[in-house]
């Protein structure tokens, strides 16, 4: 079965489950078996499975739905309540610790057959290739289950990005308590540590790549019975010129109390003009070697990140289209810790929140049904969820 027949609507075929792999880039990792070589013990064919189509998710926290309980950011009560925007810890279902929320990509997708979401929020590139990991779960899937497109999203915790945002945050934020706007800068530090981690990062990625590779062929599929598509990451940020809580003066504490970006100018110009595109740049590489299809998402969330000059504050009778889709940091910082009273868990700062979910699974449902190669998704201020723009990917 070709690609293209998979996701014809009119192809005389069920459609397969899709699968996104949201990864920083890595170097290709040979394993046990080579891409499409069926094993001479395989089950029969994934094309010969008779169970329900499903679309599959695997990988890190951008996937599995961390943040997606969050509909927006809105002011505090004087209780410490949020008005407009906890949809509730129940989103999260049974998954635990790993958030996989009722808004998760896979699920906003609404894409035909099932939705199985893998992913589990803090996930590395060991956590899909380690023995009875998401591959393993894959391939036991795959067995049961018709898929057709494999979707993830790792390499932000290789990466340590939540030790990246966290230093920054409180190297503003302690300059702040101190008076100084000086403070802590952390993007000449922070981007050594990238380099330093990139190549390790890659290689292990990679490892994971070719393990849901190998699943897919253990569970007797062709390379060609399947779409396998690696995305990037949003972000979550816009830079200075577009955040609405920059400039000097008072407008500094507000930015962190009010807008929940604790960020200098210049530490915000380099996460969003230097490290996302860095790594959307090794996914795409990653994508390449795996010949795998690429989806480019790192501006999904222009004019709703956090903090954006052309978004708002959440209310009961705000539209999705005027709110923030991104998680914002709302911490207290004391003697050297953190501490997150009634403000949701650490680990939901700076990732989709619902609404930011719903785009991510528009754009996964266009790649999809537009057909097999690279693709580029895009917001834009004003907009709702299901109007950000899906384009074909030239080189």
């Amino acid at each position: 079965m070709r690609p293209s027949d998979v996701l014809n609507p009119h192809a005389g075929r069920r459609f397969a489950s899709a699968v996104a792999l949201t990864v920083s880039a890595a170097a290709l990792l040979a394993g046990p078996l080579v891409f499409g070589m069926a094993d001479a013990h395989a089950v029969p064919a994934g094309d010969s499975v008779e169970g329900p189509t499903a679309t599959v998710s695997l990988g890190d926290s951008y996937i599995s739905g961390e943040a997606g309980r969050w509909a927006g950011n809105s002011g505090a009560n004087q209780d410490g309540a949020w008005s407009g925007t906890d949809r509730g810890a129940q989103v999260y279902g049974d998954s635990g610790r790993c958030h996989r929320s009722d808004s998760a990509e896979v699920k906003s997708a609404g894409l035909p057959g099932e939705a199985e979401n893998l992913a589990c929020s803090g996930a590395v590139a060991a956590d899909v290739y380690k023995s009875g990991g998401q591959a393993d779960q894959l391939a036991d899937l795959a067995k049961r289950k018709r898929i057709g497109v494999v979707v993830m999203s790792l390499g932000g915790n290789d990466l340590d990005f939540k030790g990246t945002i966290s230093d920054c945050a409180k190297g503003f934020i302690l300059g702040n308590l101190t008076g100084s706007l000086a403070g802590y800068h952390c993007h000449d530090d922070q981007q050594k540590r990238v380099d330093e981690k990139s190549a390790g990062a890659k290689a292990d990625i990679t490892r994971a790549v070719t393990a849901v590779r190998n699943a897919m062929t253990q569970a007797g599929y062709g390379s060609e019975s399947y779409r396998l598509v690696l995305q990037s990451y949003p972000s979550p940020l816009p830079d200075a010129r577009g955040n609405a809580f920059m400039g000097k003066g008072y407008r500094d504490h507000q930015r962190w109390t009010i807008g929940g970006c604790p960020f200098h100018e210049d530490d915000s110009d380099w996460a969003r003009r230097k490290l996302v595109p860095q790594i959307a740049g090794m996914i795409k590489e990653v994508a390449r070697t795996a010949k795998a299809e690429f989806m480019d998402v790192q501006d999904l969330l222009t004019g709703h990140e956090v903090c954006a000059t052309d978004s708002k504050r959440a209310s009961l009778t705000q539209k999705p289209g005027e709110r923030e889709w991104a998680r914002f940091i709302w911490p207290s910082y004391t003697e050297g810790k953190w501490d997150v009273p009634q403000q949701g868990d650490v680990e939901e700062f700076m990732h989709p929140n619902y609404y930011g979910q719903q785009a991510l699974g528009h754009c996964l449902k266009e790649h999809v049904q537009r057909g097999v190669g690279d693709s580029v998704c895009a917001g834009a201020a004003g907009i709702e969820p299901h109007s950000v723009r899906w384009s074909r990917l030239s080189d």
